[in-house]
């Protein structure tokens, strides 16, 4: 059941799959999933993908990166009660030109965990009121500051069941 009213049931796969009504809380857990999982990983994998054309999984953490960048961000717009209108973004865009095939997995995991670490202290900082505000992106219907914190967990754990599904479903991570 989605969070508000009017709620733009594009994401609700990604809020679903959070398991939780609390952002801290599921940032932190797939936080400890991912660098679990990902710590397994050899540099070949790292820059392994499952068919041609389709993302390494250096691309996956960097697009998982940018988009919580992205996420984290609007939602502290949210939370300020800014009225600027925001935008989409071309996440093929951003793959294509972070340039992760260049970047070591080790360096990868850093930036991510460092990532999350300013995006739970964001949403930590948050409290009752500010975690129920909305805002609007792209012309999209409304999302809460709350659901922005629980999309970007949930984006996390959706990419996280590719990699393992798709990508090393043999059982070697």
């Amino acid at each position: 059941m989605p969070l508000t009213e009017n709620f733009d049931s594009y994401f609700q796969r990604y809020i679903d799959l959070a398991g939780s009504t609390d952002p801290t809380e599921a940032l932190q857990r797939t936080s400890d999933d991912t660098k679990t999982y990902l710590n397994q990983l050899s540099e070949e994998q790292w820059h392994y993908a499952y068919a041609e054309g389709k993302w390494t999984v250096a691309d996956i953490l960097q697009h998982l990166i940018d988009t919580e960048r992205i996420m984290a961000y609007r939602a502290l717009h949210f939370a300020r009660s800014s009225t600027t209108p925001l935008h989409g973004f071309d996440h093929d865009l951003f793959v294509a030109n972070a340039e992760a095939d260049k970047k070591n997995g080790e360096d990868i995991l850093n930036d991510f965990l460092a990532t999350r670490v300013s995006t739970m202290s964001m949403f930590g900082s948050f409290n009752v009121k500010r975690l129920d505000v909305s805002g609007s992106f792209d012309s999209r219907s409304p999302l809460t500051v709350r659901q922005l914190g629980l999309l970007i967990s949930g984006h996390n754990i959706h990419h996280l069941n590719v990699l393992k599904d798709r990508y090393f479903n043999s059982g070697q991570c």
